[in-house]
This record gives C-alpha cells, sequence and structure tokens, in this order.
C-alpha cells in the first residue's frame, strides 16, 4: 500500500473518496504519542498477560485474547485512529463505581468495558480512517501500523460488542429461568400447577425484552454518555439530550423519554442499542469474572431493575398496561358491546423532520349506536399511533369501570 492520489485510485482494493485530500490526511494524522488512560489500561492488560505467562495468575478469557503481543499493540494503534475522547475510561470507572461495584461485580478489565459499549458504526468509523490514512500515505502508515486490518482482525474490535452481546443475551436467559424456577418451586401448601412452566415462560418473556433493558441501560445505569456509536440519529440523540440539559449532560432526559413515547425513531433507536450495551456489559462481566459472577449480579441487579423499568411511568406511557393494546381494545368492545372500535386519523404533521400522526380511537359503549372517542394517540407511524390510541383507550375505560 503506497501512497494514492485523487480520482478513484485504488489502493488494497479500496476505492479513494474525492472529498478527502492529502492535506486533510495530513491534518488529521493521529498522533501516536502515548495517550494516559488508555495507555495505562492496556499496560496493565499486558502485565496480566505477563503474570499468565509467569503462571501467577489464572488467565481469564480477555488475557487469552490480549496474549499475542500484536494484538494489544493493534489496539494501541486503533484507539488513536478512532479515539474514544479525553476522559471517557473516567466515565466508564464511575459507572463500574455506580452500576456493578455495590454488587461486587466490577471488572477487573476496563478494555472490555469499553468494548462492550462499541456499536458497529464506531468500529467501521474507524475502519474508514484506518483506510483513508493508508491511502494518503501508505509507507507512513505502515511504519506506524495503521491500516484496516487493526479493527478487522481484532479479538477486541472485529464485531464491535455484538460478541459480548450474544453471550450477554444467553447469561440473561439463563439467569432469569434459574430464578423463575427457583421461585415457584412446588411446596405442600402449592403444589405445582398444571401449566406453571408456560406461566414461567410468560414471566421471563416479558423481563427479557429489549425494551425493559434498553430503559434499565438509560434511566437507571445512565449509558448514554458512554455509548460509543458515529451515526446520525445517535448524535441526533445526543444533541438532544445536551439540549435539554442546557449543555451540562448527555444523559437520557425528560425529553428524551417524550420523544420516545411520541413513537421517534431516533429515541427507539437509542433505547434499542442501550439494551444491547446491557447485555454486552452482562457478557462482559461473564468473559472477565466468570459466569457465576454473571448469573448473581443479573438475579441481584438487573431482574428487579427490569421489574422497577416494567412498572415505570415511562414505559406504561409508553407501551401500555399491555404487550397489545389493540388486540385487548378489540377484545373488550366485541365482548361487551359486540362491535370492534374504529380508528380515524385526526390530523398529521412535521416535527423535527418526522411526520406525526394523531389518530382517534371510537366505542360503542352500551345499546347506543353512536361512536364515542375513547382515546386519542400519537407516533412517528399510523401503526404506532393506533397502539397509543389503543392504550389511552383501555387506561379510560379502566378508569369508568
Amino acid at each position: 500500500g503506497g501512497g494514492a492520489g485523487k480520482g478513484g485510485t485504488k489502493v488494497a482494493g479500496w476505492a479513494w473518496n474525492e472529498a478527502y485530500s492529502d492535506e486533510d490526511a495530513v491534518r488529521k494524522w493521529p498522533t501516536l504519542g502515548r495517550e494516559g488512560e488508555l495507555q495505562t489500561a492496556i499496560e496493565e492488560q499486558r502485565q496480566r498477560c505477563k503474570e499468565v505467562e509467569a503462571g501467577t495468575r489464572e488467565p481469564s478469557a480477555i488475557d487469552k485474547w490480549s496474549a499475542p503481543p500484536a494484538v494489544l499493540q493493534d489496539l494501541e494503534v486503533a484507539f488513536r485512529v478512532a479515539p474514544v475522547g479525553v476522559g471517557y475510561l473516567q466515565k466508564l470507572h464511575a459507572f463500574q463505581q455506580r452500576v456493578l461495584a455495590p454488587h461486587n461485580a466490577q471488572l477487573d478489565s476496563s478494555l472490555i468495558l469499553c468494548v462492550a459499549m462499541m456499536h458497529p458504526s464506531w468500529v467501521q468509523s474507524g475502519h474508514h480512517t484506518a483506510r483513508r490514512l493508508l491511502l494518503s500515505d501508505g509507507a507512513r502508515a505502515k511504519r506506524d501500523g495503521i491500516g484496516p486490518y487493526i479493527f478487522d482482525a481484532s479479538p477486541f474490535l472485529s464485531e464491535a460488542n455484538a460478541r459480548l452481546e450474544y453471550l450477554g443475551d444467553a447469561v440473561l436467559k439463563l439467569a432469569m429461568t434459574e430464578r423463575l424456577v427457583q421461585d415457584s418451586a412446588p411446596t405442600a401448601e402449592e403444589p405445582l400447577q398444571t401449566g406453571k412452566l408456560k406461566d414461567l415462560s410468560v414471566q421471563r418473556s416479558m423481563l427479557e425484552n429489549n425494551h425493559l433493558l434498553g430503559l434499565v441501560g438509560l434511566t437507571e445505569w445512565r449509558l448514554s454518555p458512554t455509548m460509543l456509536a458515529t451515526h446520525v440519529e445517535f448524535e441526533q440523540m445526543r444533541h438532544a439530550e445536551l439540549k435539554a440539559s442546557n449543555g451540562r449532560s448527555t444523559d437520557w432526559s425528560p425529553v428524551s423519554s417524550e420523544m420516545l413515547v411520541a413513537g421517534d425513531n431516533r429515541a427507539k433507536g437509542h433505547l434499542s442499542y442501550a439494551a444491547n450495551c446491557v447485555e454486552a456489559v452482562i457478557g462482559a462481566l461473564a468473559l472477565d469474572r466468570g459466569s457465576e459472577v454473571a448469573v448473581k449480579y443479573v438475579q441481584d441487579a438487573v431482574m428487579p431493575a427490569l421489574k422497577r423499568a416494567a412498572s415505570s411511568d415511562i414505559y406504561l406511557r409508553w407501551r401500555g398496561l399491555s404487550f397489545n393494546p389493540v388486540s385487548d381494545l378489540q377484545d373488550v368492545c366485541q365482548g361487551h358491546w359486540r362491535k370492534a372500535p374504529s380508528y380515524k386519523t385526526l390530523s398529521q404533521h412535521e416535527q423535527d423532520g418526522q411526520i406525526l400522526f394523531h389518530l382517534g380511537v371510537y366505542v360503542c359503549k352500551g345499546s347506543s349506536s353512536s361512536e364515542v372517542l375513547m382515546g386519542v394517540g400519537q407516533g412517528s407511524s399510523i401503526a404506532l399511533a393506533r397502539r397509543d390510541a389503543a392504550t389511552n383507550a383501555l387506561e379510560q375505560l379502566l378508569r369508568d369501570a
């Protein structure tokens, strides 16, 4: 990979981006001097690898990932090509002290916690930067160890937090199943009833859904400032959170909650990624401290948090009293009044670049043949607005009962 000019020149199979000049590359060339926090974390991991090699430390999965010398060398370069920002590891340390330490579940490796927060867009951004630097000055890039391979071939970075999330999802299911089975064991006073296992499956599916995990991540764990992502919708949510706090914080705010309730896709995406990070942290805990520690943490800390989230005002307003309010409202109406509810679009307008729909749901109550407006809902799609309207109608019927 030698240097390249503009106009579609290909190096190592990649096309040159005409919007990015050699002058840009020189100006944005990453400083390869040592960076305090991350360098310390990497040196600590190197020391752990030496202890494993000397036989004075039992190796964790993270130690095995780090064993080849080139792995940590490439990681150093990767964090300079795609920096996480000044003070980032301090934020992770604060997260550990706030969320993990009270349950004696701190991670030994801050590097793996950093990986748990990585969205694929962050890794892709670093990958593209490395390509541009290689195209700009191949000799210099080679000398500094810069190339797309530092992201593609790294056991830490190659799939962002996807592998940790995959493991965390499995640990979450195991921990929940174990606790629910323990709590439902039959006794002389309450023998096992037919269908009990089916009930347990329903309970587990209600607790492990991504909406609740995301709410725990954003409202209890306050993950928003530590999530690493570069895609546009993520940055828009960060901007909204900064604006809501007058520039003081990127924590999830009441403004963000209102965006979620209204069906804003940016807020939903933010929530979804927070759920991924929660599972990835659980996976990191299983790798770094062992599955027993991770299972205990889920049972002692995560499950109670999920139950709190399920009864929170924001969740009830967003998801409603039912997981399928449209179907439930139809069952109520047909069961009591022999007629299904009807939905009508009341208005639609643009808000923050999205179309917002307002729908009303009408019900024929009692013997009257005339329809009564029972609930109004809004959302970024007709389906979301219908769901919101049905939720509000169910709540009104509950109050009227």
